[in-house]
């Protein structure tokens, strides 16, 4: 069976990860989306992921150059119930499929997320 909903999903300093994703199936998180990884250059493949109940976080290394340039893929992402929060990615330059996205309780760095201004 597929995993369907997880507690947390903490993506942390892992070197050899350049891309996160193959969560086809992951409709819940209960808790945080947490990604703190220099060398990601993608974050996509949560296409069934519905509901974040605890903070969205991608975070960046403000003293190294960071890689991450595409968000992608969230698209039956329908509530985050906490913070979003995008920080030290200044590589980023796409972030889509957030089609379905109508409630975030709160913004922590809207220049990345439109309506969180």
């Amino acid at each position: 069976m597929a995993l369907q909903a997880v507690d947390t999903i903490q993506v942390v300093s892992n070197p050899s990860l350049i891309s996160l994703g193959g969560f086809p199936v992951l409709e819940s998180i209960t808790g945080d989306l947490f990604v703190s990884n220099i060398k990601l250059t993608s974050i996509d493949g949560f296409t069934a992921l519905n509901t974040i109940n605890g903070p969205f976080t991608i975070l960046g290394d403000a003293s190294t150059t960071d890689v991450l340039t595409t968000i992608s893929g969230f698209t039956a992402l329908t509530s985050i119930n906490g913070p979003i929060s995008i920080q030290y990615s200044y590589s980023l330059s796409t972030i889509n499929g957030f089609t379905a996205l109508a409630n975030i309780t709160s913004c922590d760095d809207g220049q990345y997320v439109p309506g969180c201004l």
